[in-house]
C-alpha cells in the first residue's frame, strides 16, 4: 500500500499536469475543483496536494 506521501505526490503530479495542459501558472479554485472531480473520492490527500501546489509558486520566468 502506498504511503500518504506517495499518494499526495501522485495527486500533486496530476494537478500540476492539468495546470500545464491548460497553461496555468497560478492555482485557482477551478483547478482545485478539477482535482476534486478526478481524485476518486480521496479528498483528504487531494486537498493536501492542492495546498502544496498553492504554497509552491512556479519558478520565475527566465529573462529574455
Amino acid at each position: 500500500m502506498p504511503s500518504a506521501q506517495q499518494i499526495i505526490a501522485m495527486w500533486e503530479g496530476k494537478l500540476r499536469q492539468h495546470m500545464d495542459e491548460v497553461g496555468a501558472t497560478d492555482l485557482t479554485p477551478d483547478h482545485v475543483a478539477w482535482l476534486m472531480e478526478h481524485c476518486d473520492g480521496d479528498y483528504y490527500h487531494a486537498t493536501l496536494a492542492a495546498q502544496i501546489v498553492l504554497n509552491d509558486p512556479p519558478p520565475p520566468e527566465p529573462e529574455a
